[in-house]
């Protein structure tokens, strides 16, 4: 198993009080358990103390011990391992290679474990369950005692321990276990492995280290702690690493805890405390040969003679040593240790959050900054200035924190934090949008929309080209106009400028655009046909623009300028409606009434219109090419074909205006 060496970062602040609690004593210390003030004292001789351990008004002094009692028949062994259970009244010790069950209150045996005989280590695990609406919880105890080269499970019935009968056996004998879920975390004199209660499945890990006795210690969430040298690997009730990096000590620890939110290890001749993540030393504490260690209100280490006691220092001041040195992530896990009301609690982690998200910006990391201002909330706007050149001016201000200067490939790194950031404000915003009845708030939402697209436009600009043509298509854009275009012509995105003004109906300016950009030799705009295709989609309601803005290309491409007006929109979604066609070809007949024709032969022949007025108009205007002299051969063909075809025109109106001469075609006229 190939294990990472992570960098710890040395914060050294004091999470920890420590003070003596006896020194000097005149037995030898072979193991110690704590429950609320009390301190539980095995010795070699096997007898049993009991301390009550109290607060002192100064931290710095020795705590207030009292001797409490004292059972020198506990054990005629050693007492090697200590382990209390006040739910159930209970103390549970190894001594003489047996384990034993005594009550709590006086001391007396309960009943010894005989199949434990030749016990080496034990574990016990206890649940508390409280089903709703019952008066008192329920608990359910289960012990691990590691006996020769198998391990032997109860479990808790009836004031007893039921054997399990599962025994598991083992390629050697455990001198560590720790449980996790319905698995065990099994130290090896060489190796580690996990073991499936269930099922005896035994999985294989890695290696123990050099010359060292295993260490396993059971951490929250169902993961375990595990010893390998200096390090302390992470791994789940599979044995699977949960995290890239160990966790590095000084030394080789000699015994390891977890103490929310900290790892304490005992090492040769000092205490080490340490975060498992972040990886943090977070203090040590130099003690004299210290050996044992004990959890529960308080934290007691032992050597072979003295006991001293680690009292937490209170979570508001350890928060603020370790925010002034920017360890966000321990203060907030800090923070939620917290007991008061929800209110304060709430305000000190958004508070920690808040900075935490500054400081990973000031660092760069843009992507798990922005993630935190998400998660928290915090307001696009102040999310947006933290960024440079982004905000209006009427929206820019004075931070009371300091603003990173950003610029080359860290300012692109973050617009596309930004951008993501942005995106799912977007979102929200639309699905907020038109659900308030409130006129002030209404407002807001929609200066708010304003300021997340057109931040969204420049930043699509500077590191995503593509998107700033769909964004602005998109038909509910509120990309803020003047914003947008000091943007777009800065960045020189002409065809994107062209957009903006189309899907902000300022179609005279966007049209100023294209015949400026026309009459340039190369460019995304150059030539005619931008503009034939704006023409074509703008419909009734700008008929003076369209006509203003078609007379160049009327004039100059006969053909293309035509299409403006015959070419319709056939896509169903489309909200332009057709031109007026009468209104068109008096537009046309002041232009170039060839043109003129050319569009009337158009609506007559391939739209069908059958408007008297238009046949009348289209017979009229080929009567007037045939007396200018203008292709007299061709219109004169014209002429009598759509005479002699069309079901239309009104003949008695039209008969007048033919002169003697075109006999024929007065004849035809007559006819009719």
């Amino acid at each position: 198993l190939f294990l990472p060496v992570s960098i710890c970062f040395f914060v050294m602040h004091d999470a920890f009080d420590y003070v003596p609690v006896v020194e000097k004593l005149p037995i030898q210390i072979e193991s110690i358990a704590t429950y609320g003030s009390t301190l539980l004292v095995g010795t070699r001789k096997g007898h049993l103390i009991l301390y009550e351990v109290l607060d002192s008004e100064d931290f710095h002094s020795k705590s207030k011990v009292a001797l409490k009692k004292t059972n020198k028949n506990f054990s005629t062994k050693p007492i090697v391992q200590l382990s209390v259970v006040e739910e159930l009244n209970v103390i549970l010790s190894l001594s003489d290679n047996i384990v034993s069950v005594h009550d709590l209150d006086t001391f007396g045996l309960r009943f010894r474990l005989h199949k434990t005989q030749g016990a080496i280590v034990f574990k016990a695990d206890l649940k508390i369950h409280r089903p709703l609406g019952a008066p008192v919880p329920k608990y359910r105890l289960r012990l691990a005692v590691s006996v020769r080269r198998r391990i032997e499970l109860f479990e808790w019935r009836d004031n007893s321990f039921q054997d399990l009968n599962l025994d598991l056996n083992l390629p050697d004998g455990a001198k560590a276990i720790a449980w996790c879920s319905n698995s065990l975390g099994v130290g090896f004199r060489k190796e580690y492995c996990i073991i499936k209660t269930q099922t005896g499945k035994l999985i294989e890990l890695f290696p123990t280290g050099k010359n060292q006795d295993p260490l396993v210690s059971g951490l929250p969430e169902e993961k375990l702690a595990l010893g390998k040298d200096e390090m302390t690997v992470i791994v789940n009730a599979d044995g699977k690493p949960t995290q890239k990096h160990a966790t590095m000590w000084s030394e080789p620890p000699l015994v390891m805890e977890y103490y929310h939110p900290y790892l304490i290890a005992i090492l040769p001749s000092l205490v080490e405390i340490r975060s498992i993540e972040p990886k943090v030393l977070v203090q040590t504490i130099q003690l004299p040969h210290p050996k044992y260690l004990a959890l529960g209100r308080s934290v007691f280490v032992a050597s072979s003679n003295a006991i001293w006691r680690l009292v937490a220092k209170p979570l508001s001041l350890q928060i603020e040593q370790f925010m002034s040195s920017s360890q966000f992530e321990l203060s907030l896990r800090l923070a939620e240790m917290i007991d008061d009301d929800d209110e304060k609690k709430f305000e000190c982690l958004y508070d920690i959050q808040f900075k935490f998200a500054l400081h990973l910006f000031t660092k760069h990391r843009f992507e798990e900054s922005l993630r935190i201002f998400a998660r928290l909330d915090t307001g696009p706007i102040e999310v947006i200035g933290l960024f440079p050149a982004l905000l209006p001016k009427s929206h820019t201000k004075q931070y009371d924190y300091r603003v990173p200067v950003l610029a080359g490939a860290e300012l692109e790194k973050g617009y596309l934090a930004l951008i993501e950031y942005l995106m799912e404000k977007r979102n929200l915003q639309k699905k907020s949008t038109g659900n308030d009845s409130d006129v002030d708030l209404a407002s807001y939402q929609r200066d708010l929309s304003e300021i997340i697209d057109t931040t969204l436009l420049k930043c699509y600009v500077e590191v995503k080209e593509s998107l700033v043509g769909p964004l602005l298509k998109h038909p509910d854009n509120n990309c803020h106009l003047q914003e947008s275009e000091r943007t777009l012509i800065k960045a020189e995105k002409w065809s994107d400028l062209v957009l903006l003004y189309s899907s902000k109906r300022e179609h005279a300016k966007a049209l100023k655009l294209l015949i400026e950009k026309a009459h340039q030799k190369s460019g995304s705009l150059s030539g005619h046909t931008r503009t034939v295709e704006y023409l074509q989609n703008l419909g009734p309601d700008y008929l003076d623009l369209i006509f203003e803005y078609s007379k160049w290309i009327l004039k100059a491409h006969q053909f293309d300028g035509l299409k403006i007006f015959t070419v319709r929109n056939e896509d169903p979604r489309s909200e332009v409606g057709p031109l007026p066609v009468e209104k068109v070809v008096k537009f046309l007949k002041e232009v170039n009434k060839e043109i003129a024709i050319k569009y009337l032969e158009h609506v007559i022949h391939e739209w069908r219109y059958k408007t008297p007025d238009l046949h009348n108009e289209l017979i009229l205007l080929y009567l007037f090419e045939i007396q200018e002299n203008r292709f007299v051969e061709d219109y004169r063909e014209q002429l009598m074909s759509f005479l002699e075809n069309s079901e239309s025109y009104k003949a008695a109106t039209l008969i007048r205006r033919f002169p003697p001469d075109f006999r024929h075609e007065r004849a035809l006229l007559s006819e009719n």
